[in-house]
């Protein structure tokens, strides 16, 4: 279905007011994180969430919504909102990359054999403890009485949350609502709506690091300041270990960089002050500081672990998130 004359000639057809799905769960999720909002239209969920800092890749099929997405992120000055014409069932997912990925009224578009795969792929490629919205229409639409799986997508009751299975359902609900009317369809009608939100959940979650947030911890050196790397032989501008009696993901202890100190070290004692969360990778970091440095800032820790940090997308985390 093309919405490329709908668009045309309703430059702002859905409003300015995101989907209330990301209204309810924005504060769960990682500041700063990447987004995938696919079937984006006239883009108002991407560009609330770039305005909200987050690094936004917005795609849609409508080359005339594409284009005036485009313009008002020019307008906004957006630099963290790319926006792409893509058909959404053709899209390449990159693994481990987005956050947040967002699917508002999308999959009723779409095959079910096609929504089907796309649901897999995202379910497989989202990252550790990434969320994923959907809003779609069910069986209770009067519409899937005309449905061809071919071209559309309804859910069963209960099908999507059963899609699901292993993911912590954040929310989820299916009703039937009233629509007053739009430009391509004037006069009242009903829709079957379900609502998903759920988190990709790991054996070892972001919340194994955040309860050191704020503490105080005690790291034992295993590189100290000086020292070059046994295997690739970079040198570390500061002192670098790990938290004795902690497991990461690799089966390792948890590890931490030491920033405030400018001597070699083989202990140290001090404050976790921040996380430098691996978006591309499941292996955390803490940073650790002296009790009279914490107000470290975000681009001082970013300046003193980019000698090792460069090679991952990441974000620092400061403060104790909903999840």
């Amino acid at each position: 279905m093309s919405y490329n004359k709908t668009y045309q000639n309703n430059p702002n057809l859905w409003g300015n007011k995101p989907n209330n799905l990301l209204l309810m769960f924005e504060n769960d999720f990682i500041p700063n994180s990447n987004v995938l909002d696919l079937g984006c239209g006239q883009g108002r969920d991407a560009l609330y969430l770039a305005k909200k800092g987050f690094n936004v890749l917005a795609i849609d099929s409508s080359n005339i919504a594409i284009k005036q997405l485009l313009e008002k992120s020019e307008q906004e000055q957006l630099t963290n909102l790319t926006v792409e014409c893509v058909d959404a069932s053709n899209f390449s997912l990159q693994s481990n990359k987005y956050q947040i990925i967002n699917l508002h009224n999308l999959l009723q578009f779409i095959g079910k054999d096609n929504s089907l795969k796309l649901i897999n792929n995202i379910k497989d490629k989202l990252s550790p403890d990434g969320f994923v919205i959907i809003k779609a229409f069910t069986t209770n639409d009067p519409e899937s009485l005309k449905n061809n799986p071919k071209t559309h997508t309804f859910f069963e009751p209960n099908e999507l949350k059963k899609l699901f299975d292993g993911f912590k359902i954040k929310h989820y609900i299916e009703h039937t609502i009233k629509d007053i009317g739009h430009t391509n369809k004037p006069e009242p009608h009903y829709h079957g709506i379900v609502e998903l939100v759920a988190q990709k959940t790991t054996y070892f979650s972001i919340n194994d690091y955040l309860k050191f947030l704020n503490q105080t911890v005690n790291v034992k050196i295993e590189r100290p300041l000086g020292s070059f790397h046994p295997k690739h032989n970079f040198k570390y501008p500061v002192n670098y270990g790990f938290v004795p009696n902690t497991k990461a993901p690799d089966n390792e202890e948890i590890d931490a960089y030491i920033l405030g100190v400018d001597k070699p070290l083989e202990e140290f004692t001090g404050i976790c002050v921040a996380i430098i969360h691996r978006t591309n990778d499941n292996d955390n970091k803490l940073i650790v500081v002296p009790n009279n440095q914490v107000d470290i800032s975000d681009q001082e820790i970013k300046d003193n672990t980019h000698f090792q940090e460069q090679y991952f997308e990441s974000v620092i985390i400061r403060e104790k998130l909903n999840v």
